[in-house]
């Protein structure tokens, strides 16, 4: 079902709407728990924006940023012991 007021396409069904290619390599789920996206193996890119997220972020794999591995991983240069700083992460 859809309806569409002139700038906005509006799509719902009674538990949620999926759109997907149509060898559903790439599918967007909507439903009343959330909303889920499967890229089998591809990529999600954005670009020229920023992401905002209110709540906790879980991921698995590696973790970087600006080429640097953030995650539980990564290791720091530059450690002694006391109360000094690190280096930035190697």
């Amino acid at each position: 079902w859809f309806s569409v007021d002139g700038n906005v396409l509006f799509m719902y069904g009674p538990h949620g709407v999926e759109l997907t290619t149509s060898n559903r390599d790439c599918t967007l789920t909507l439903s009343s728990s959330g909303i889920a996206i499967n890229l089998n193996g591809g990529n999600l890119t954005i670009t020229n924006g920023n992401v905002n997220i209110t709540g906790n972020v879980s991921t698995t794999g590696t973790l970087t940023n600006n080429g640097h591995a953030v995650g539980s991983t990564h290791v720091h240069s530059g450690v002694q012991p006391g109360s000094g700083n690190t280096g930035t992460p190697t």
